[in-house]
């Protein structure tokens, strides 16, 4: 039977120490952690980190792929994104970082497909860099 974890958007204003216990109670393998919380407050990404068991975050959601409004990616922007999540990732035994692609408003899919690819390449690299791998989770453009 496949491992089931809990999706963070649904406890999205628990902090993550207890989001971890929630799941423990109610039979989740882990969970899937929220970059929101965790970036603006080191405390709770250490409270975290005390309790987290070994492949119980599965995912931290996550990194924007960011592209500009002519369609190509924000490289600056992506990197400087990236790195505080890849820590938050090494920090909790996450393997793994969820990629989000853009929502540019008036950007057309396909002008968005290339510099989505090419955003997913760089975040891709630099994961790899530290033992994390990249999910994407498409929602669609726009």
């Amino acid at each position: 039977m496949p491992a089931i974890y809990l999706n963070g958007a649904t406890l999205m204003t628990t902090p993550t120490p207890r989001v971890i216990e929630i799941a423990r109670e109610t039979g989740y393998e882990g969970i899937e952690a929220r970059a929101e919380r965790l970036l603006k407050d080191a405390a709770e990404v250490r409270m975290a980190a005390e309790i987290v068991q070994p492949a119980e975050v599965l995912t931290l959601n996550g990194v924007a792929l960011t592209v500009r409004a002519d369609g190509r990616m924000d490289r600056r922007l992506i990197e400087d994104d990236l790195k505080p999540r890849l820590q938050i990732c090494r920090d909790l035994g996450s393997p793994y970082l969820l990629a989000i692609p853009p929502r540019a408003p008036g950007l057309g899919t396909r002008r968005a497909i290339p510099g989505t690819r090419d955003a997913l390449e760089l975040a891709r690299d630099r994961a790899d860099r530290v033992g994390i791998r990249i999910a994407f989770e498409f929602l669609g453009f726009g």
